[in-house]
């Protein structure tokens, strides 16, 4: 089954594409409550407070881990979707989880581990080049060395592929334990898989997109694009996991 078939197939479950069709499947049957349905559905979606209760239910079991705090490892690893796909081939423009590559350079500068790894991530619509070659060029030019900067040999086209890429990696070079760098949403996913391959890793969460302190502001109660698209994100992730579940990782 191609890998996009994936990505297709939660759509209809996602605010948007569940009110399509239940706005759709109201006007053919002529059941105005199904209407209402969807319209509610994506209206709730779209308020902050809603937003950052179903994303911060993902980051609130990974809290924030200074660099100073974290233990020492053979390799820092870190996942892809750091980057635009939309940007023009060759380019690197940085997507909100740019902090996954920042936070990754940092450990490396503090000695956390002798070498910094990036996923051969594929890159849609450029299928000639992946984020991790990018990656790489862009942490040479921050001033790591060549010896410093490895990528995933294995092309990868999730996270799932990503983490079978480290254990191939892992067997290969000898090593026992990783720092595993991710956005903080994405962690309890990405830990999940990483352990499903008998990999030992120490989460490092990054990215964090939900308040962590204070009370609701009102905008949080106005609808906005920004907390639909947090709502979607959140939503994808624990479809994710739920898949796997069920696939027993």
């Amino acid at each position: 089954m191609p890998i996009w078939t994936h990505k297709v197939f939660v759509i209809p479950f996602l605010p948007v594409g569940f009110c399509v069709w239940t706005v759709v499947l109201g006007l053919l049957i002529r059941r105005r409550w199904l209407v209402w349905v969807g319209a509610g559905v994506l209206l709730l979606s779209s308020l902050g407070v809603v937003a950052d209760r179903i994303l911060g239910r993902l980051e609130d079991g990974y809290p924030l881990v200074l660099a100073s705090q974290c233990p020492q490892a053979d390799a820092i690893v870190v996942l892809g979707g750091s980057t635009r796909p939309e940007a023009p081939p060759g380019a690197l423009e940085w997507n909100e989880s740019v902090d996954r590559f920042e936070r990754g350079v940092d450990l490396v500068r503090s000695g956390k581990a002798p070498v910094l790894v990036f996923t051969a991530a594929r890159i849609a619509w450029h299928p000639a080049v992946t984020e991790g070659a990018m990656l790489r060029e862009e942490a040479l030019r921050r001033g790591l060395n060549a010896d410093q900067v490895m990528i995933t040999g294995e092309l990868v086209e999730n996270t799932a592929g990503e983490a079978r890429a480290i254990r191939m990696m892992m067997q290969q070079h000898g090593w026992k334990k990783i720092i595993l760098v991710t956005s903080a949403f994405h962690m309890r996913r990405s830990m999940r898989l990483m352990r499903s391959e008998g990999i030992d890793c120490l989460p490092f969460p990054t990215d964090y997109q939900t308040r962590r302190q204070g009370a609701a502001e009102p905008a949080d109660f106005l609808p906005q694009a920004d907390s639909l698209a947090k709502t979607e994100r959140a939503l994808r992730e624990w479809i994710g996991i739920l898949f796997y579940a069920v696939r027993g990782k």
